[in-house]
């Protein structure tokens, strides 16, 4: 978390609740958590660095550096409402047992080619 703090270069210090400890040298990274819908449900995909930046198309960094408040949604991200996006996704034994309702995306894309390919197969049956 950035704090009001600068080290002796005047470089901004980030605090780190892992070693409760704040620091300068800092990269910025990509935790994005999207709520996915389409005609068979919902569900949350976790996606991390390149997968997060393949679809935002933007670094950490830069839509960090666009507004400091963690609160704040830029509008890159925004942008991602209602955009088709085809995801390949990891379950594990969390996600089966319930005990988790995120799925870690192991590969994203927006190609429009690959995503309308994969929207003209038929669905596949749980059973």
């Amino acid at each position: 978390m950035p704090t009001t703090n600068v080290d002796a270069d005047d470089r901004p210090l980030f605090f780190c609740n892992t070693c409760d400890k704040e620091h300068s040298d800092v990269i910025s990274r990509f935790k994005l958590i999207a709520n996915v819908k389409d005609d068979s449900g919902e569900a949350n995909f976790l996606l991390f660095d390149a997968n997060a930046q393949a679809i935002v198309r933007h670094s950490a960094a830069e839509l960090y550096d666009e507004n400091e408040d963690e609160d704040f949604l830029p509008e890159a991200v925004s942008d991602l409402f209602g955009k088709r996006v085809l995801f390949e996704i990891s379950v594990d034994a969390d996600n089966i047992k319930g005990k988790s309702s995120q799925y870690v995306v192991r590969l994203a894309t927006d190609d429009r080619e690959m995503v309308e390919e994969f929207a003209d197969l038929p669905p596949k049956s749980n059973r």
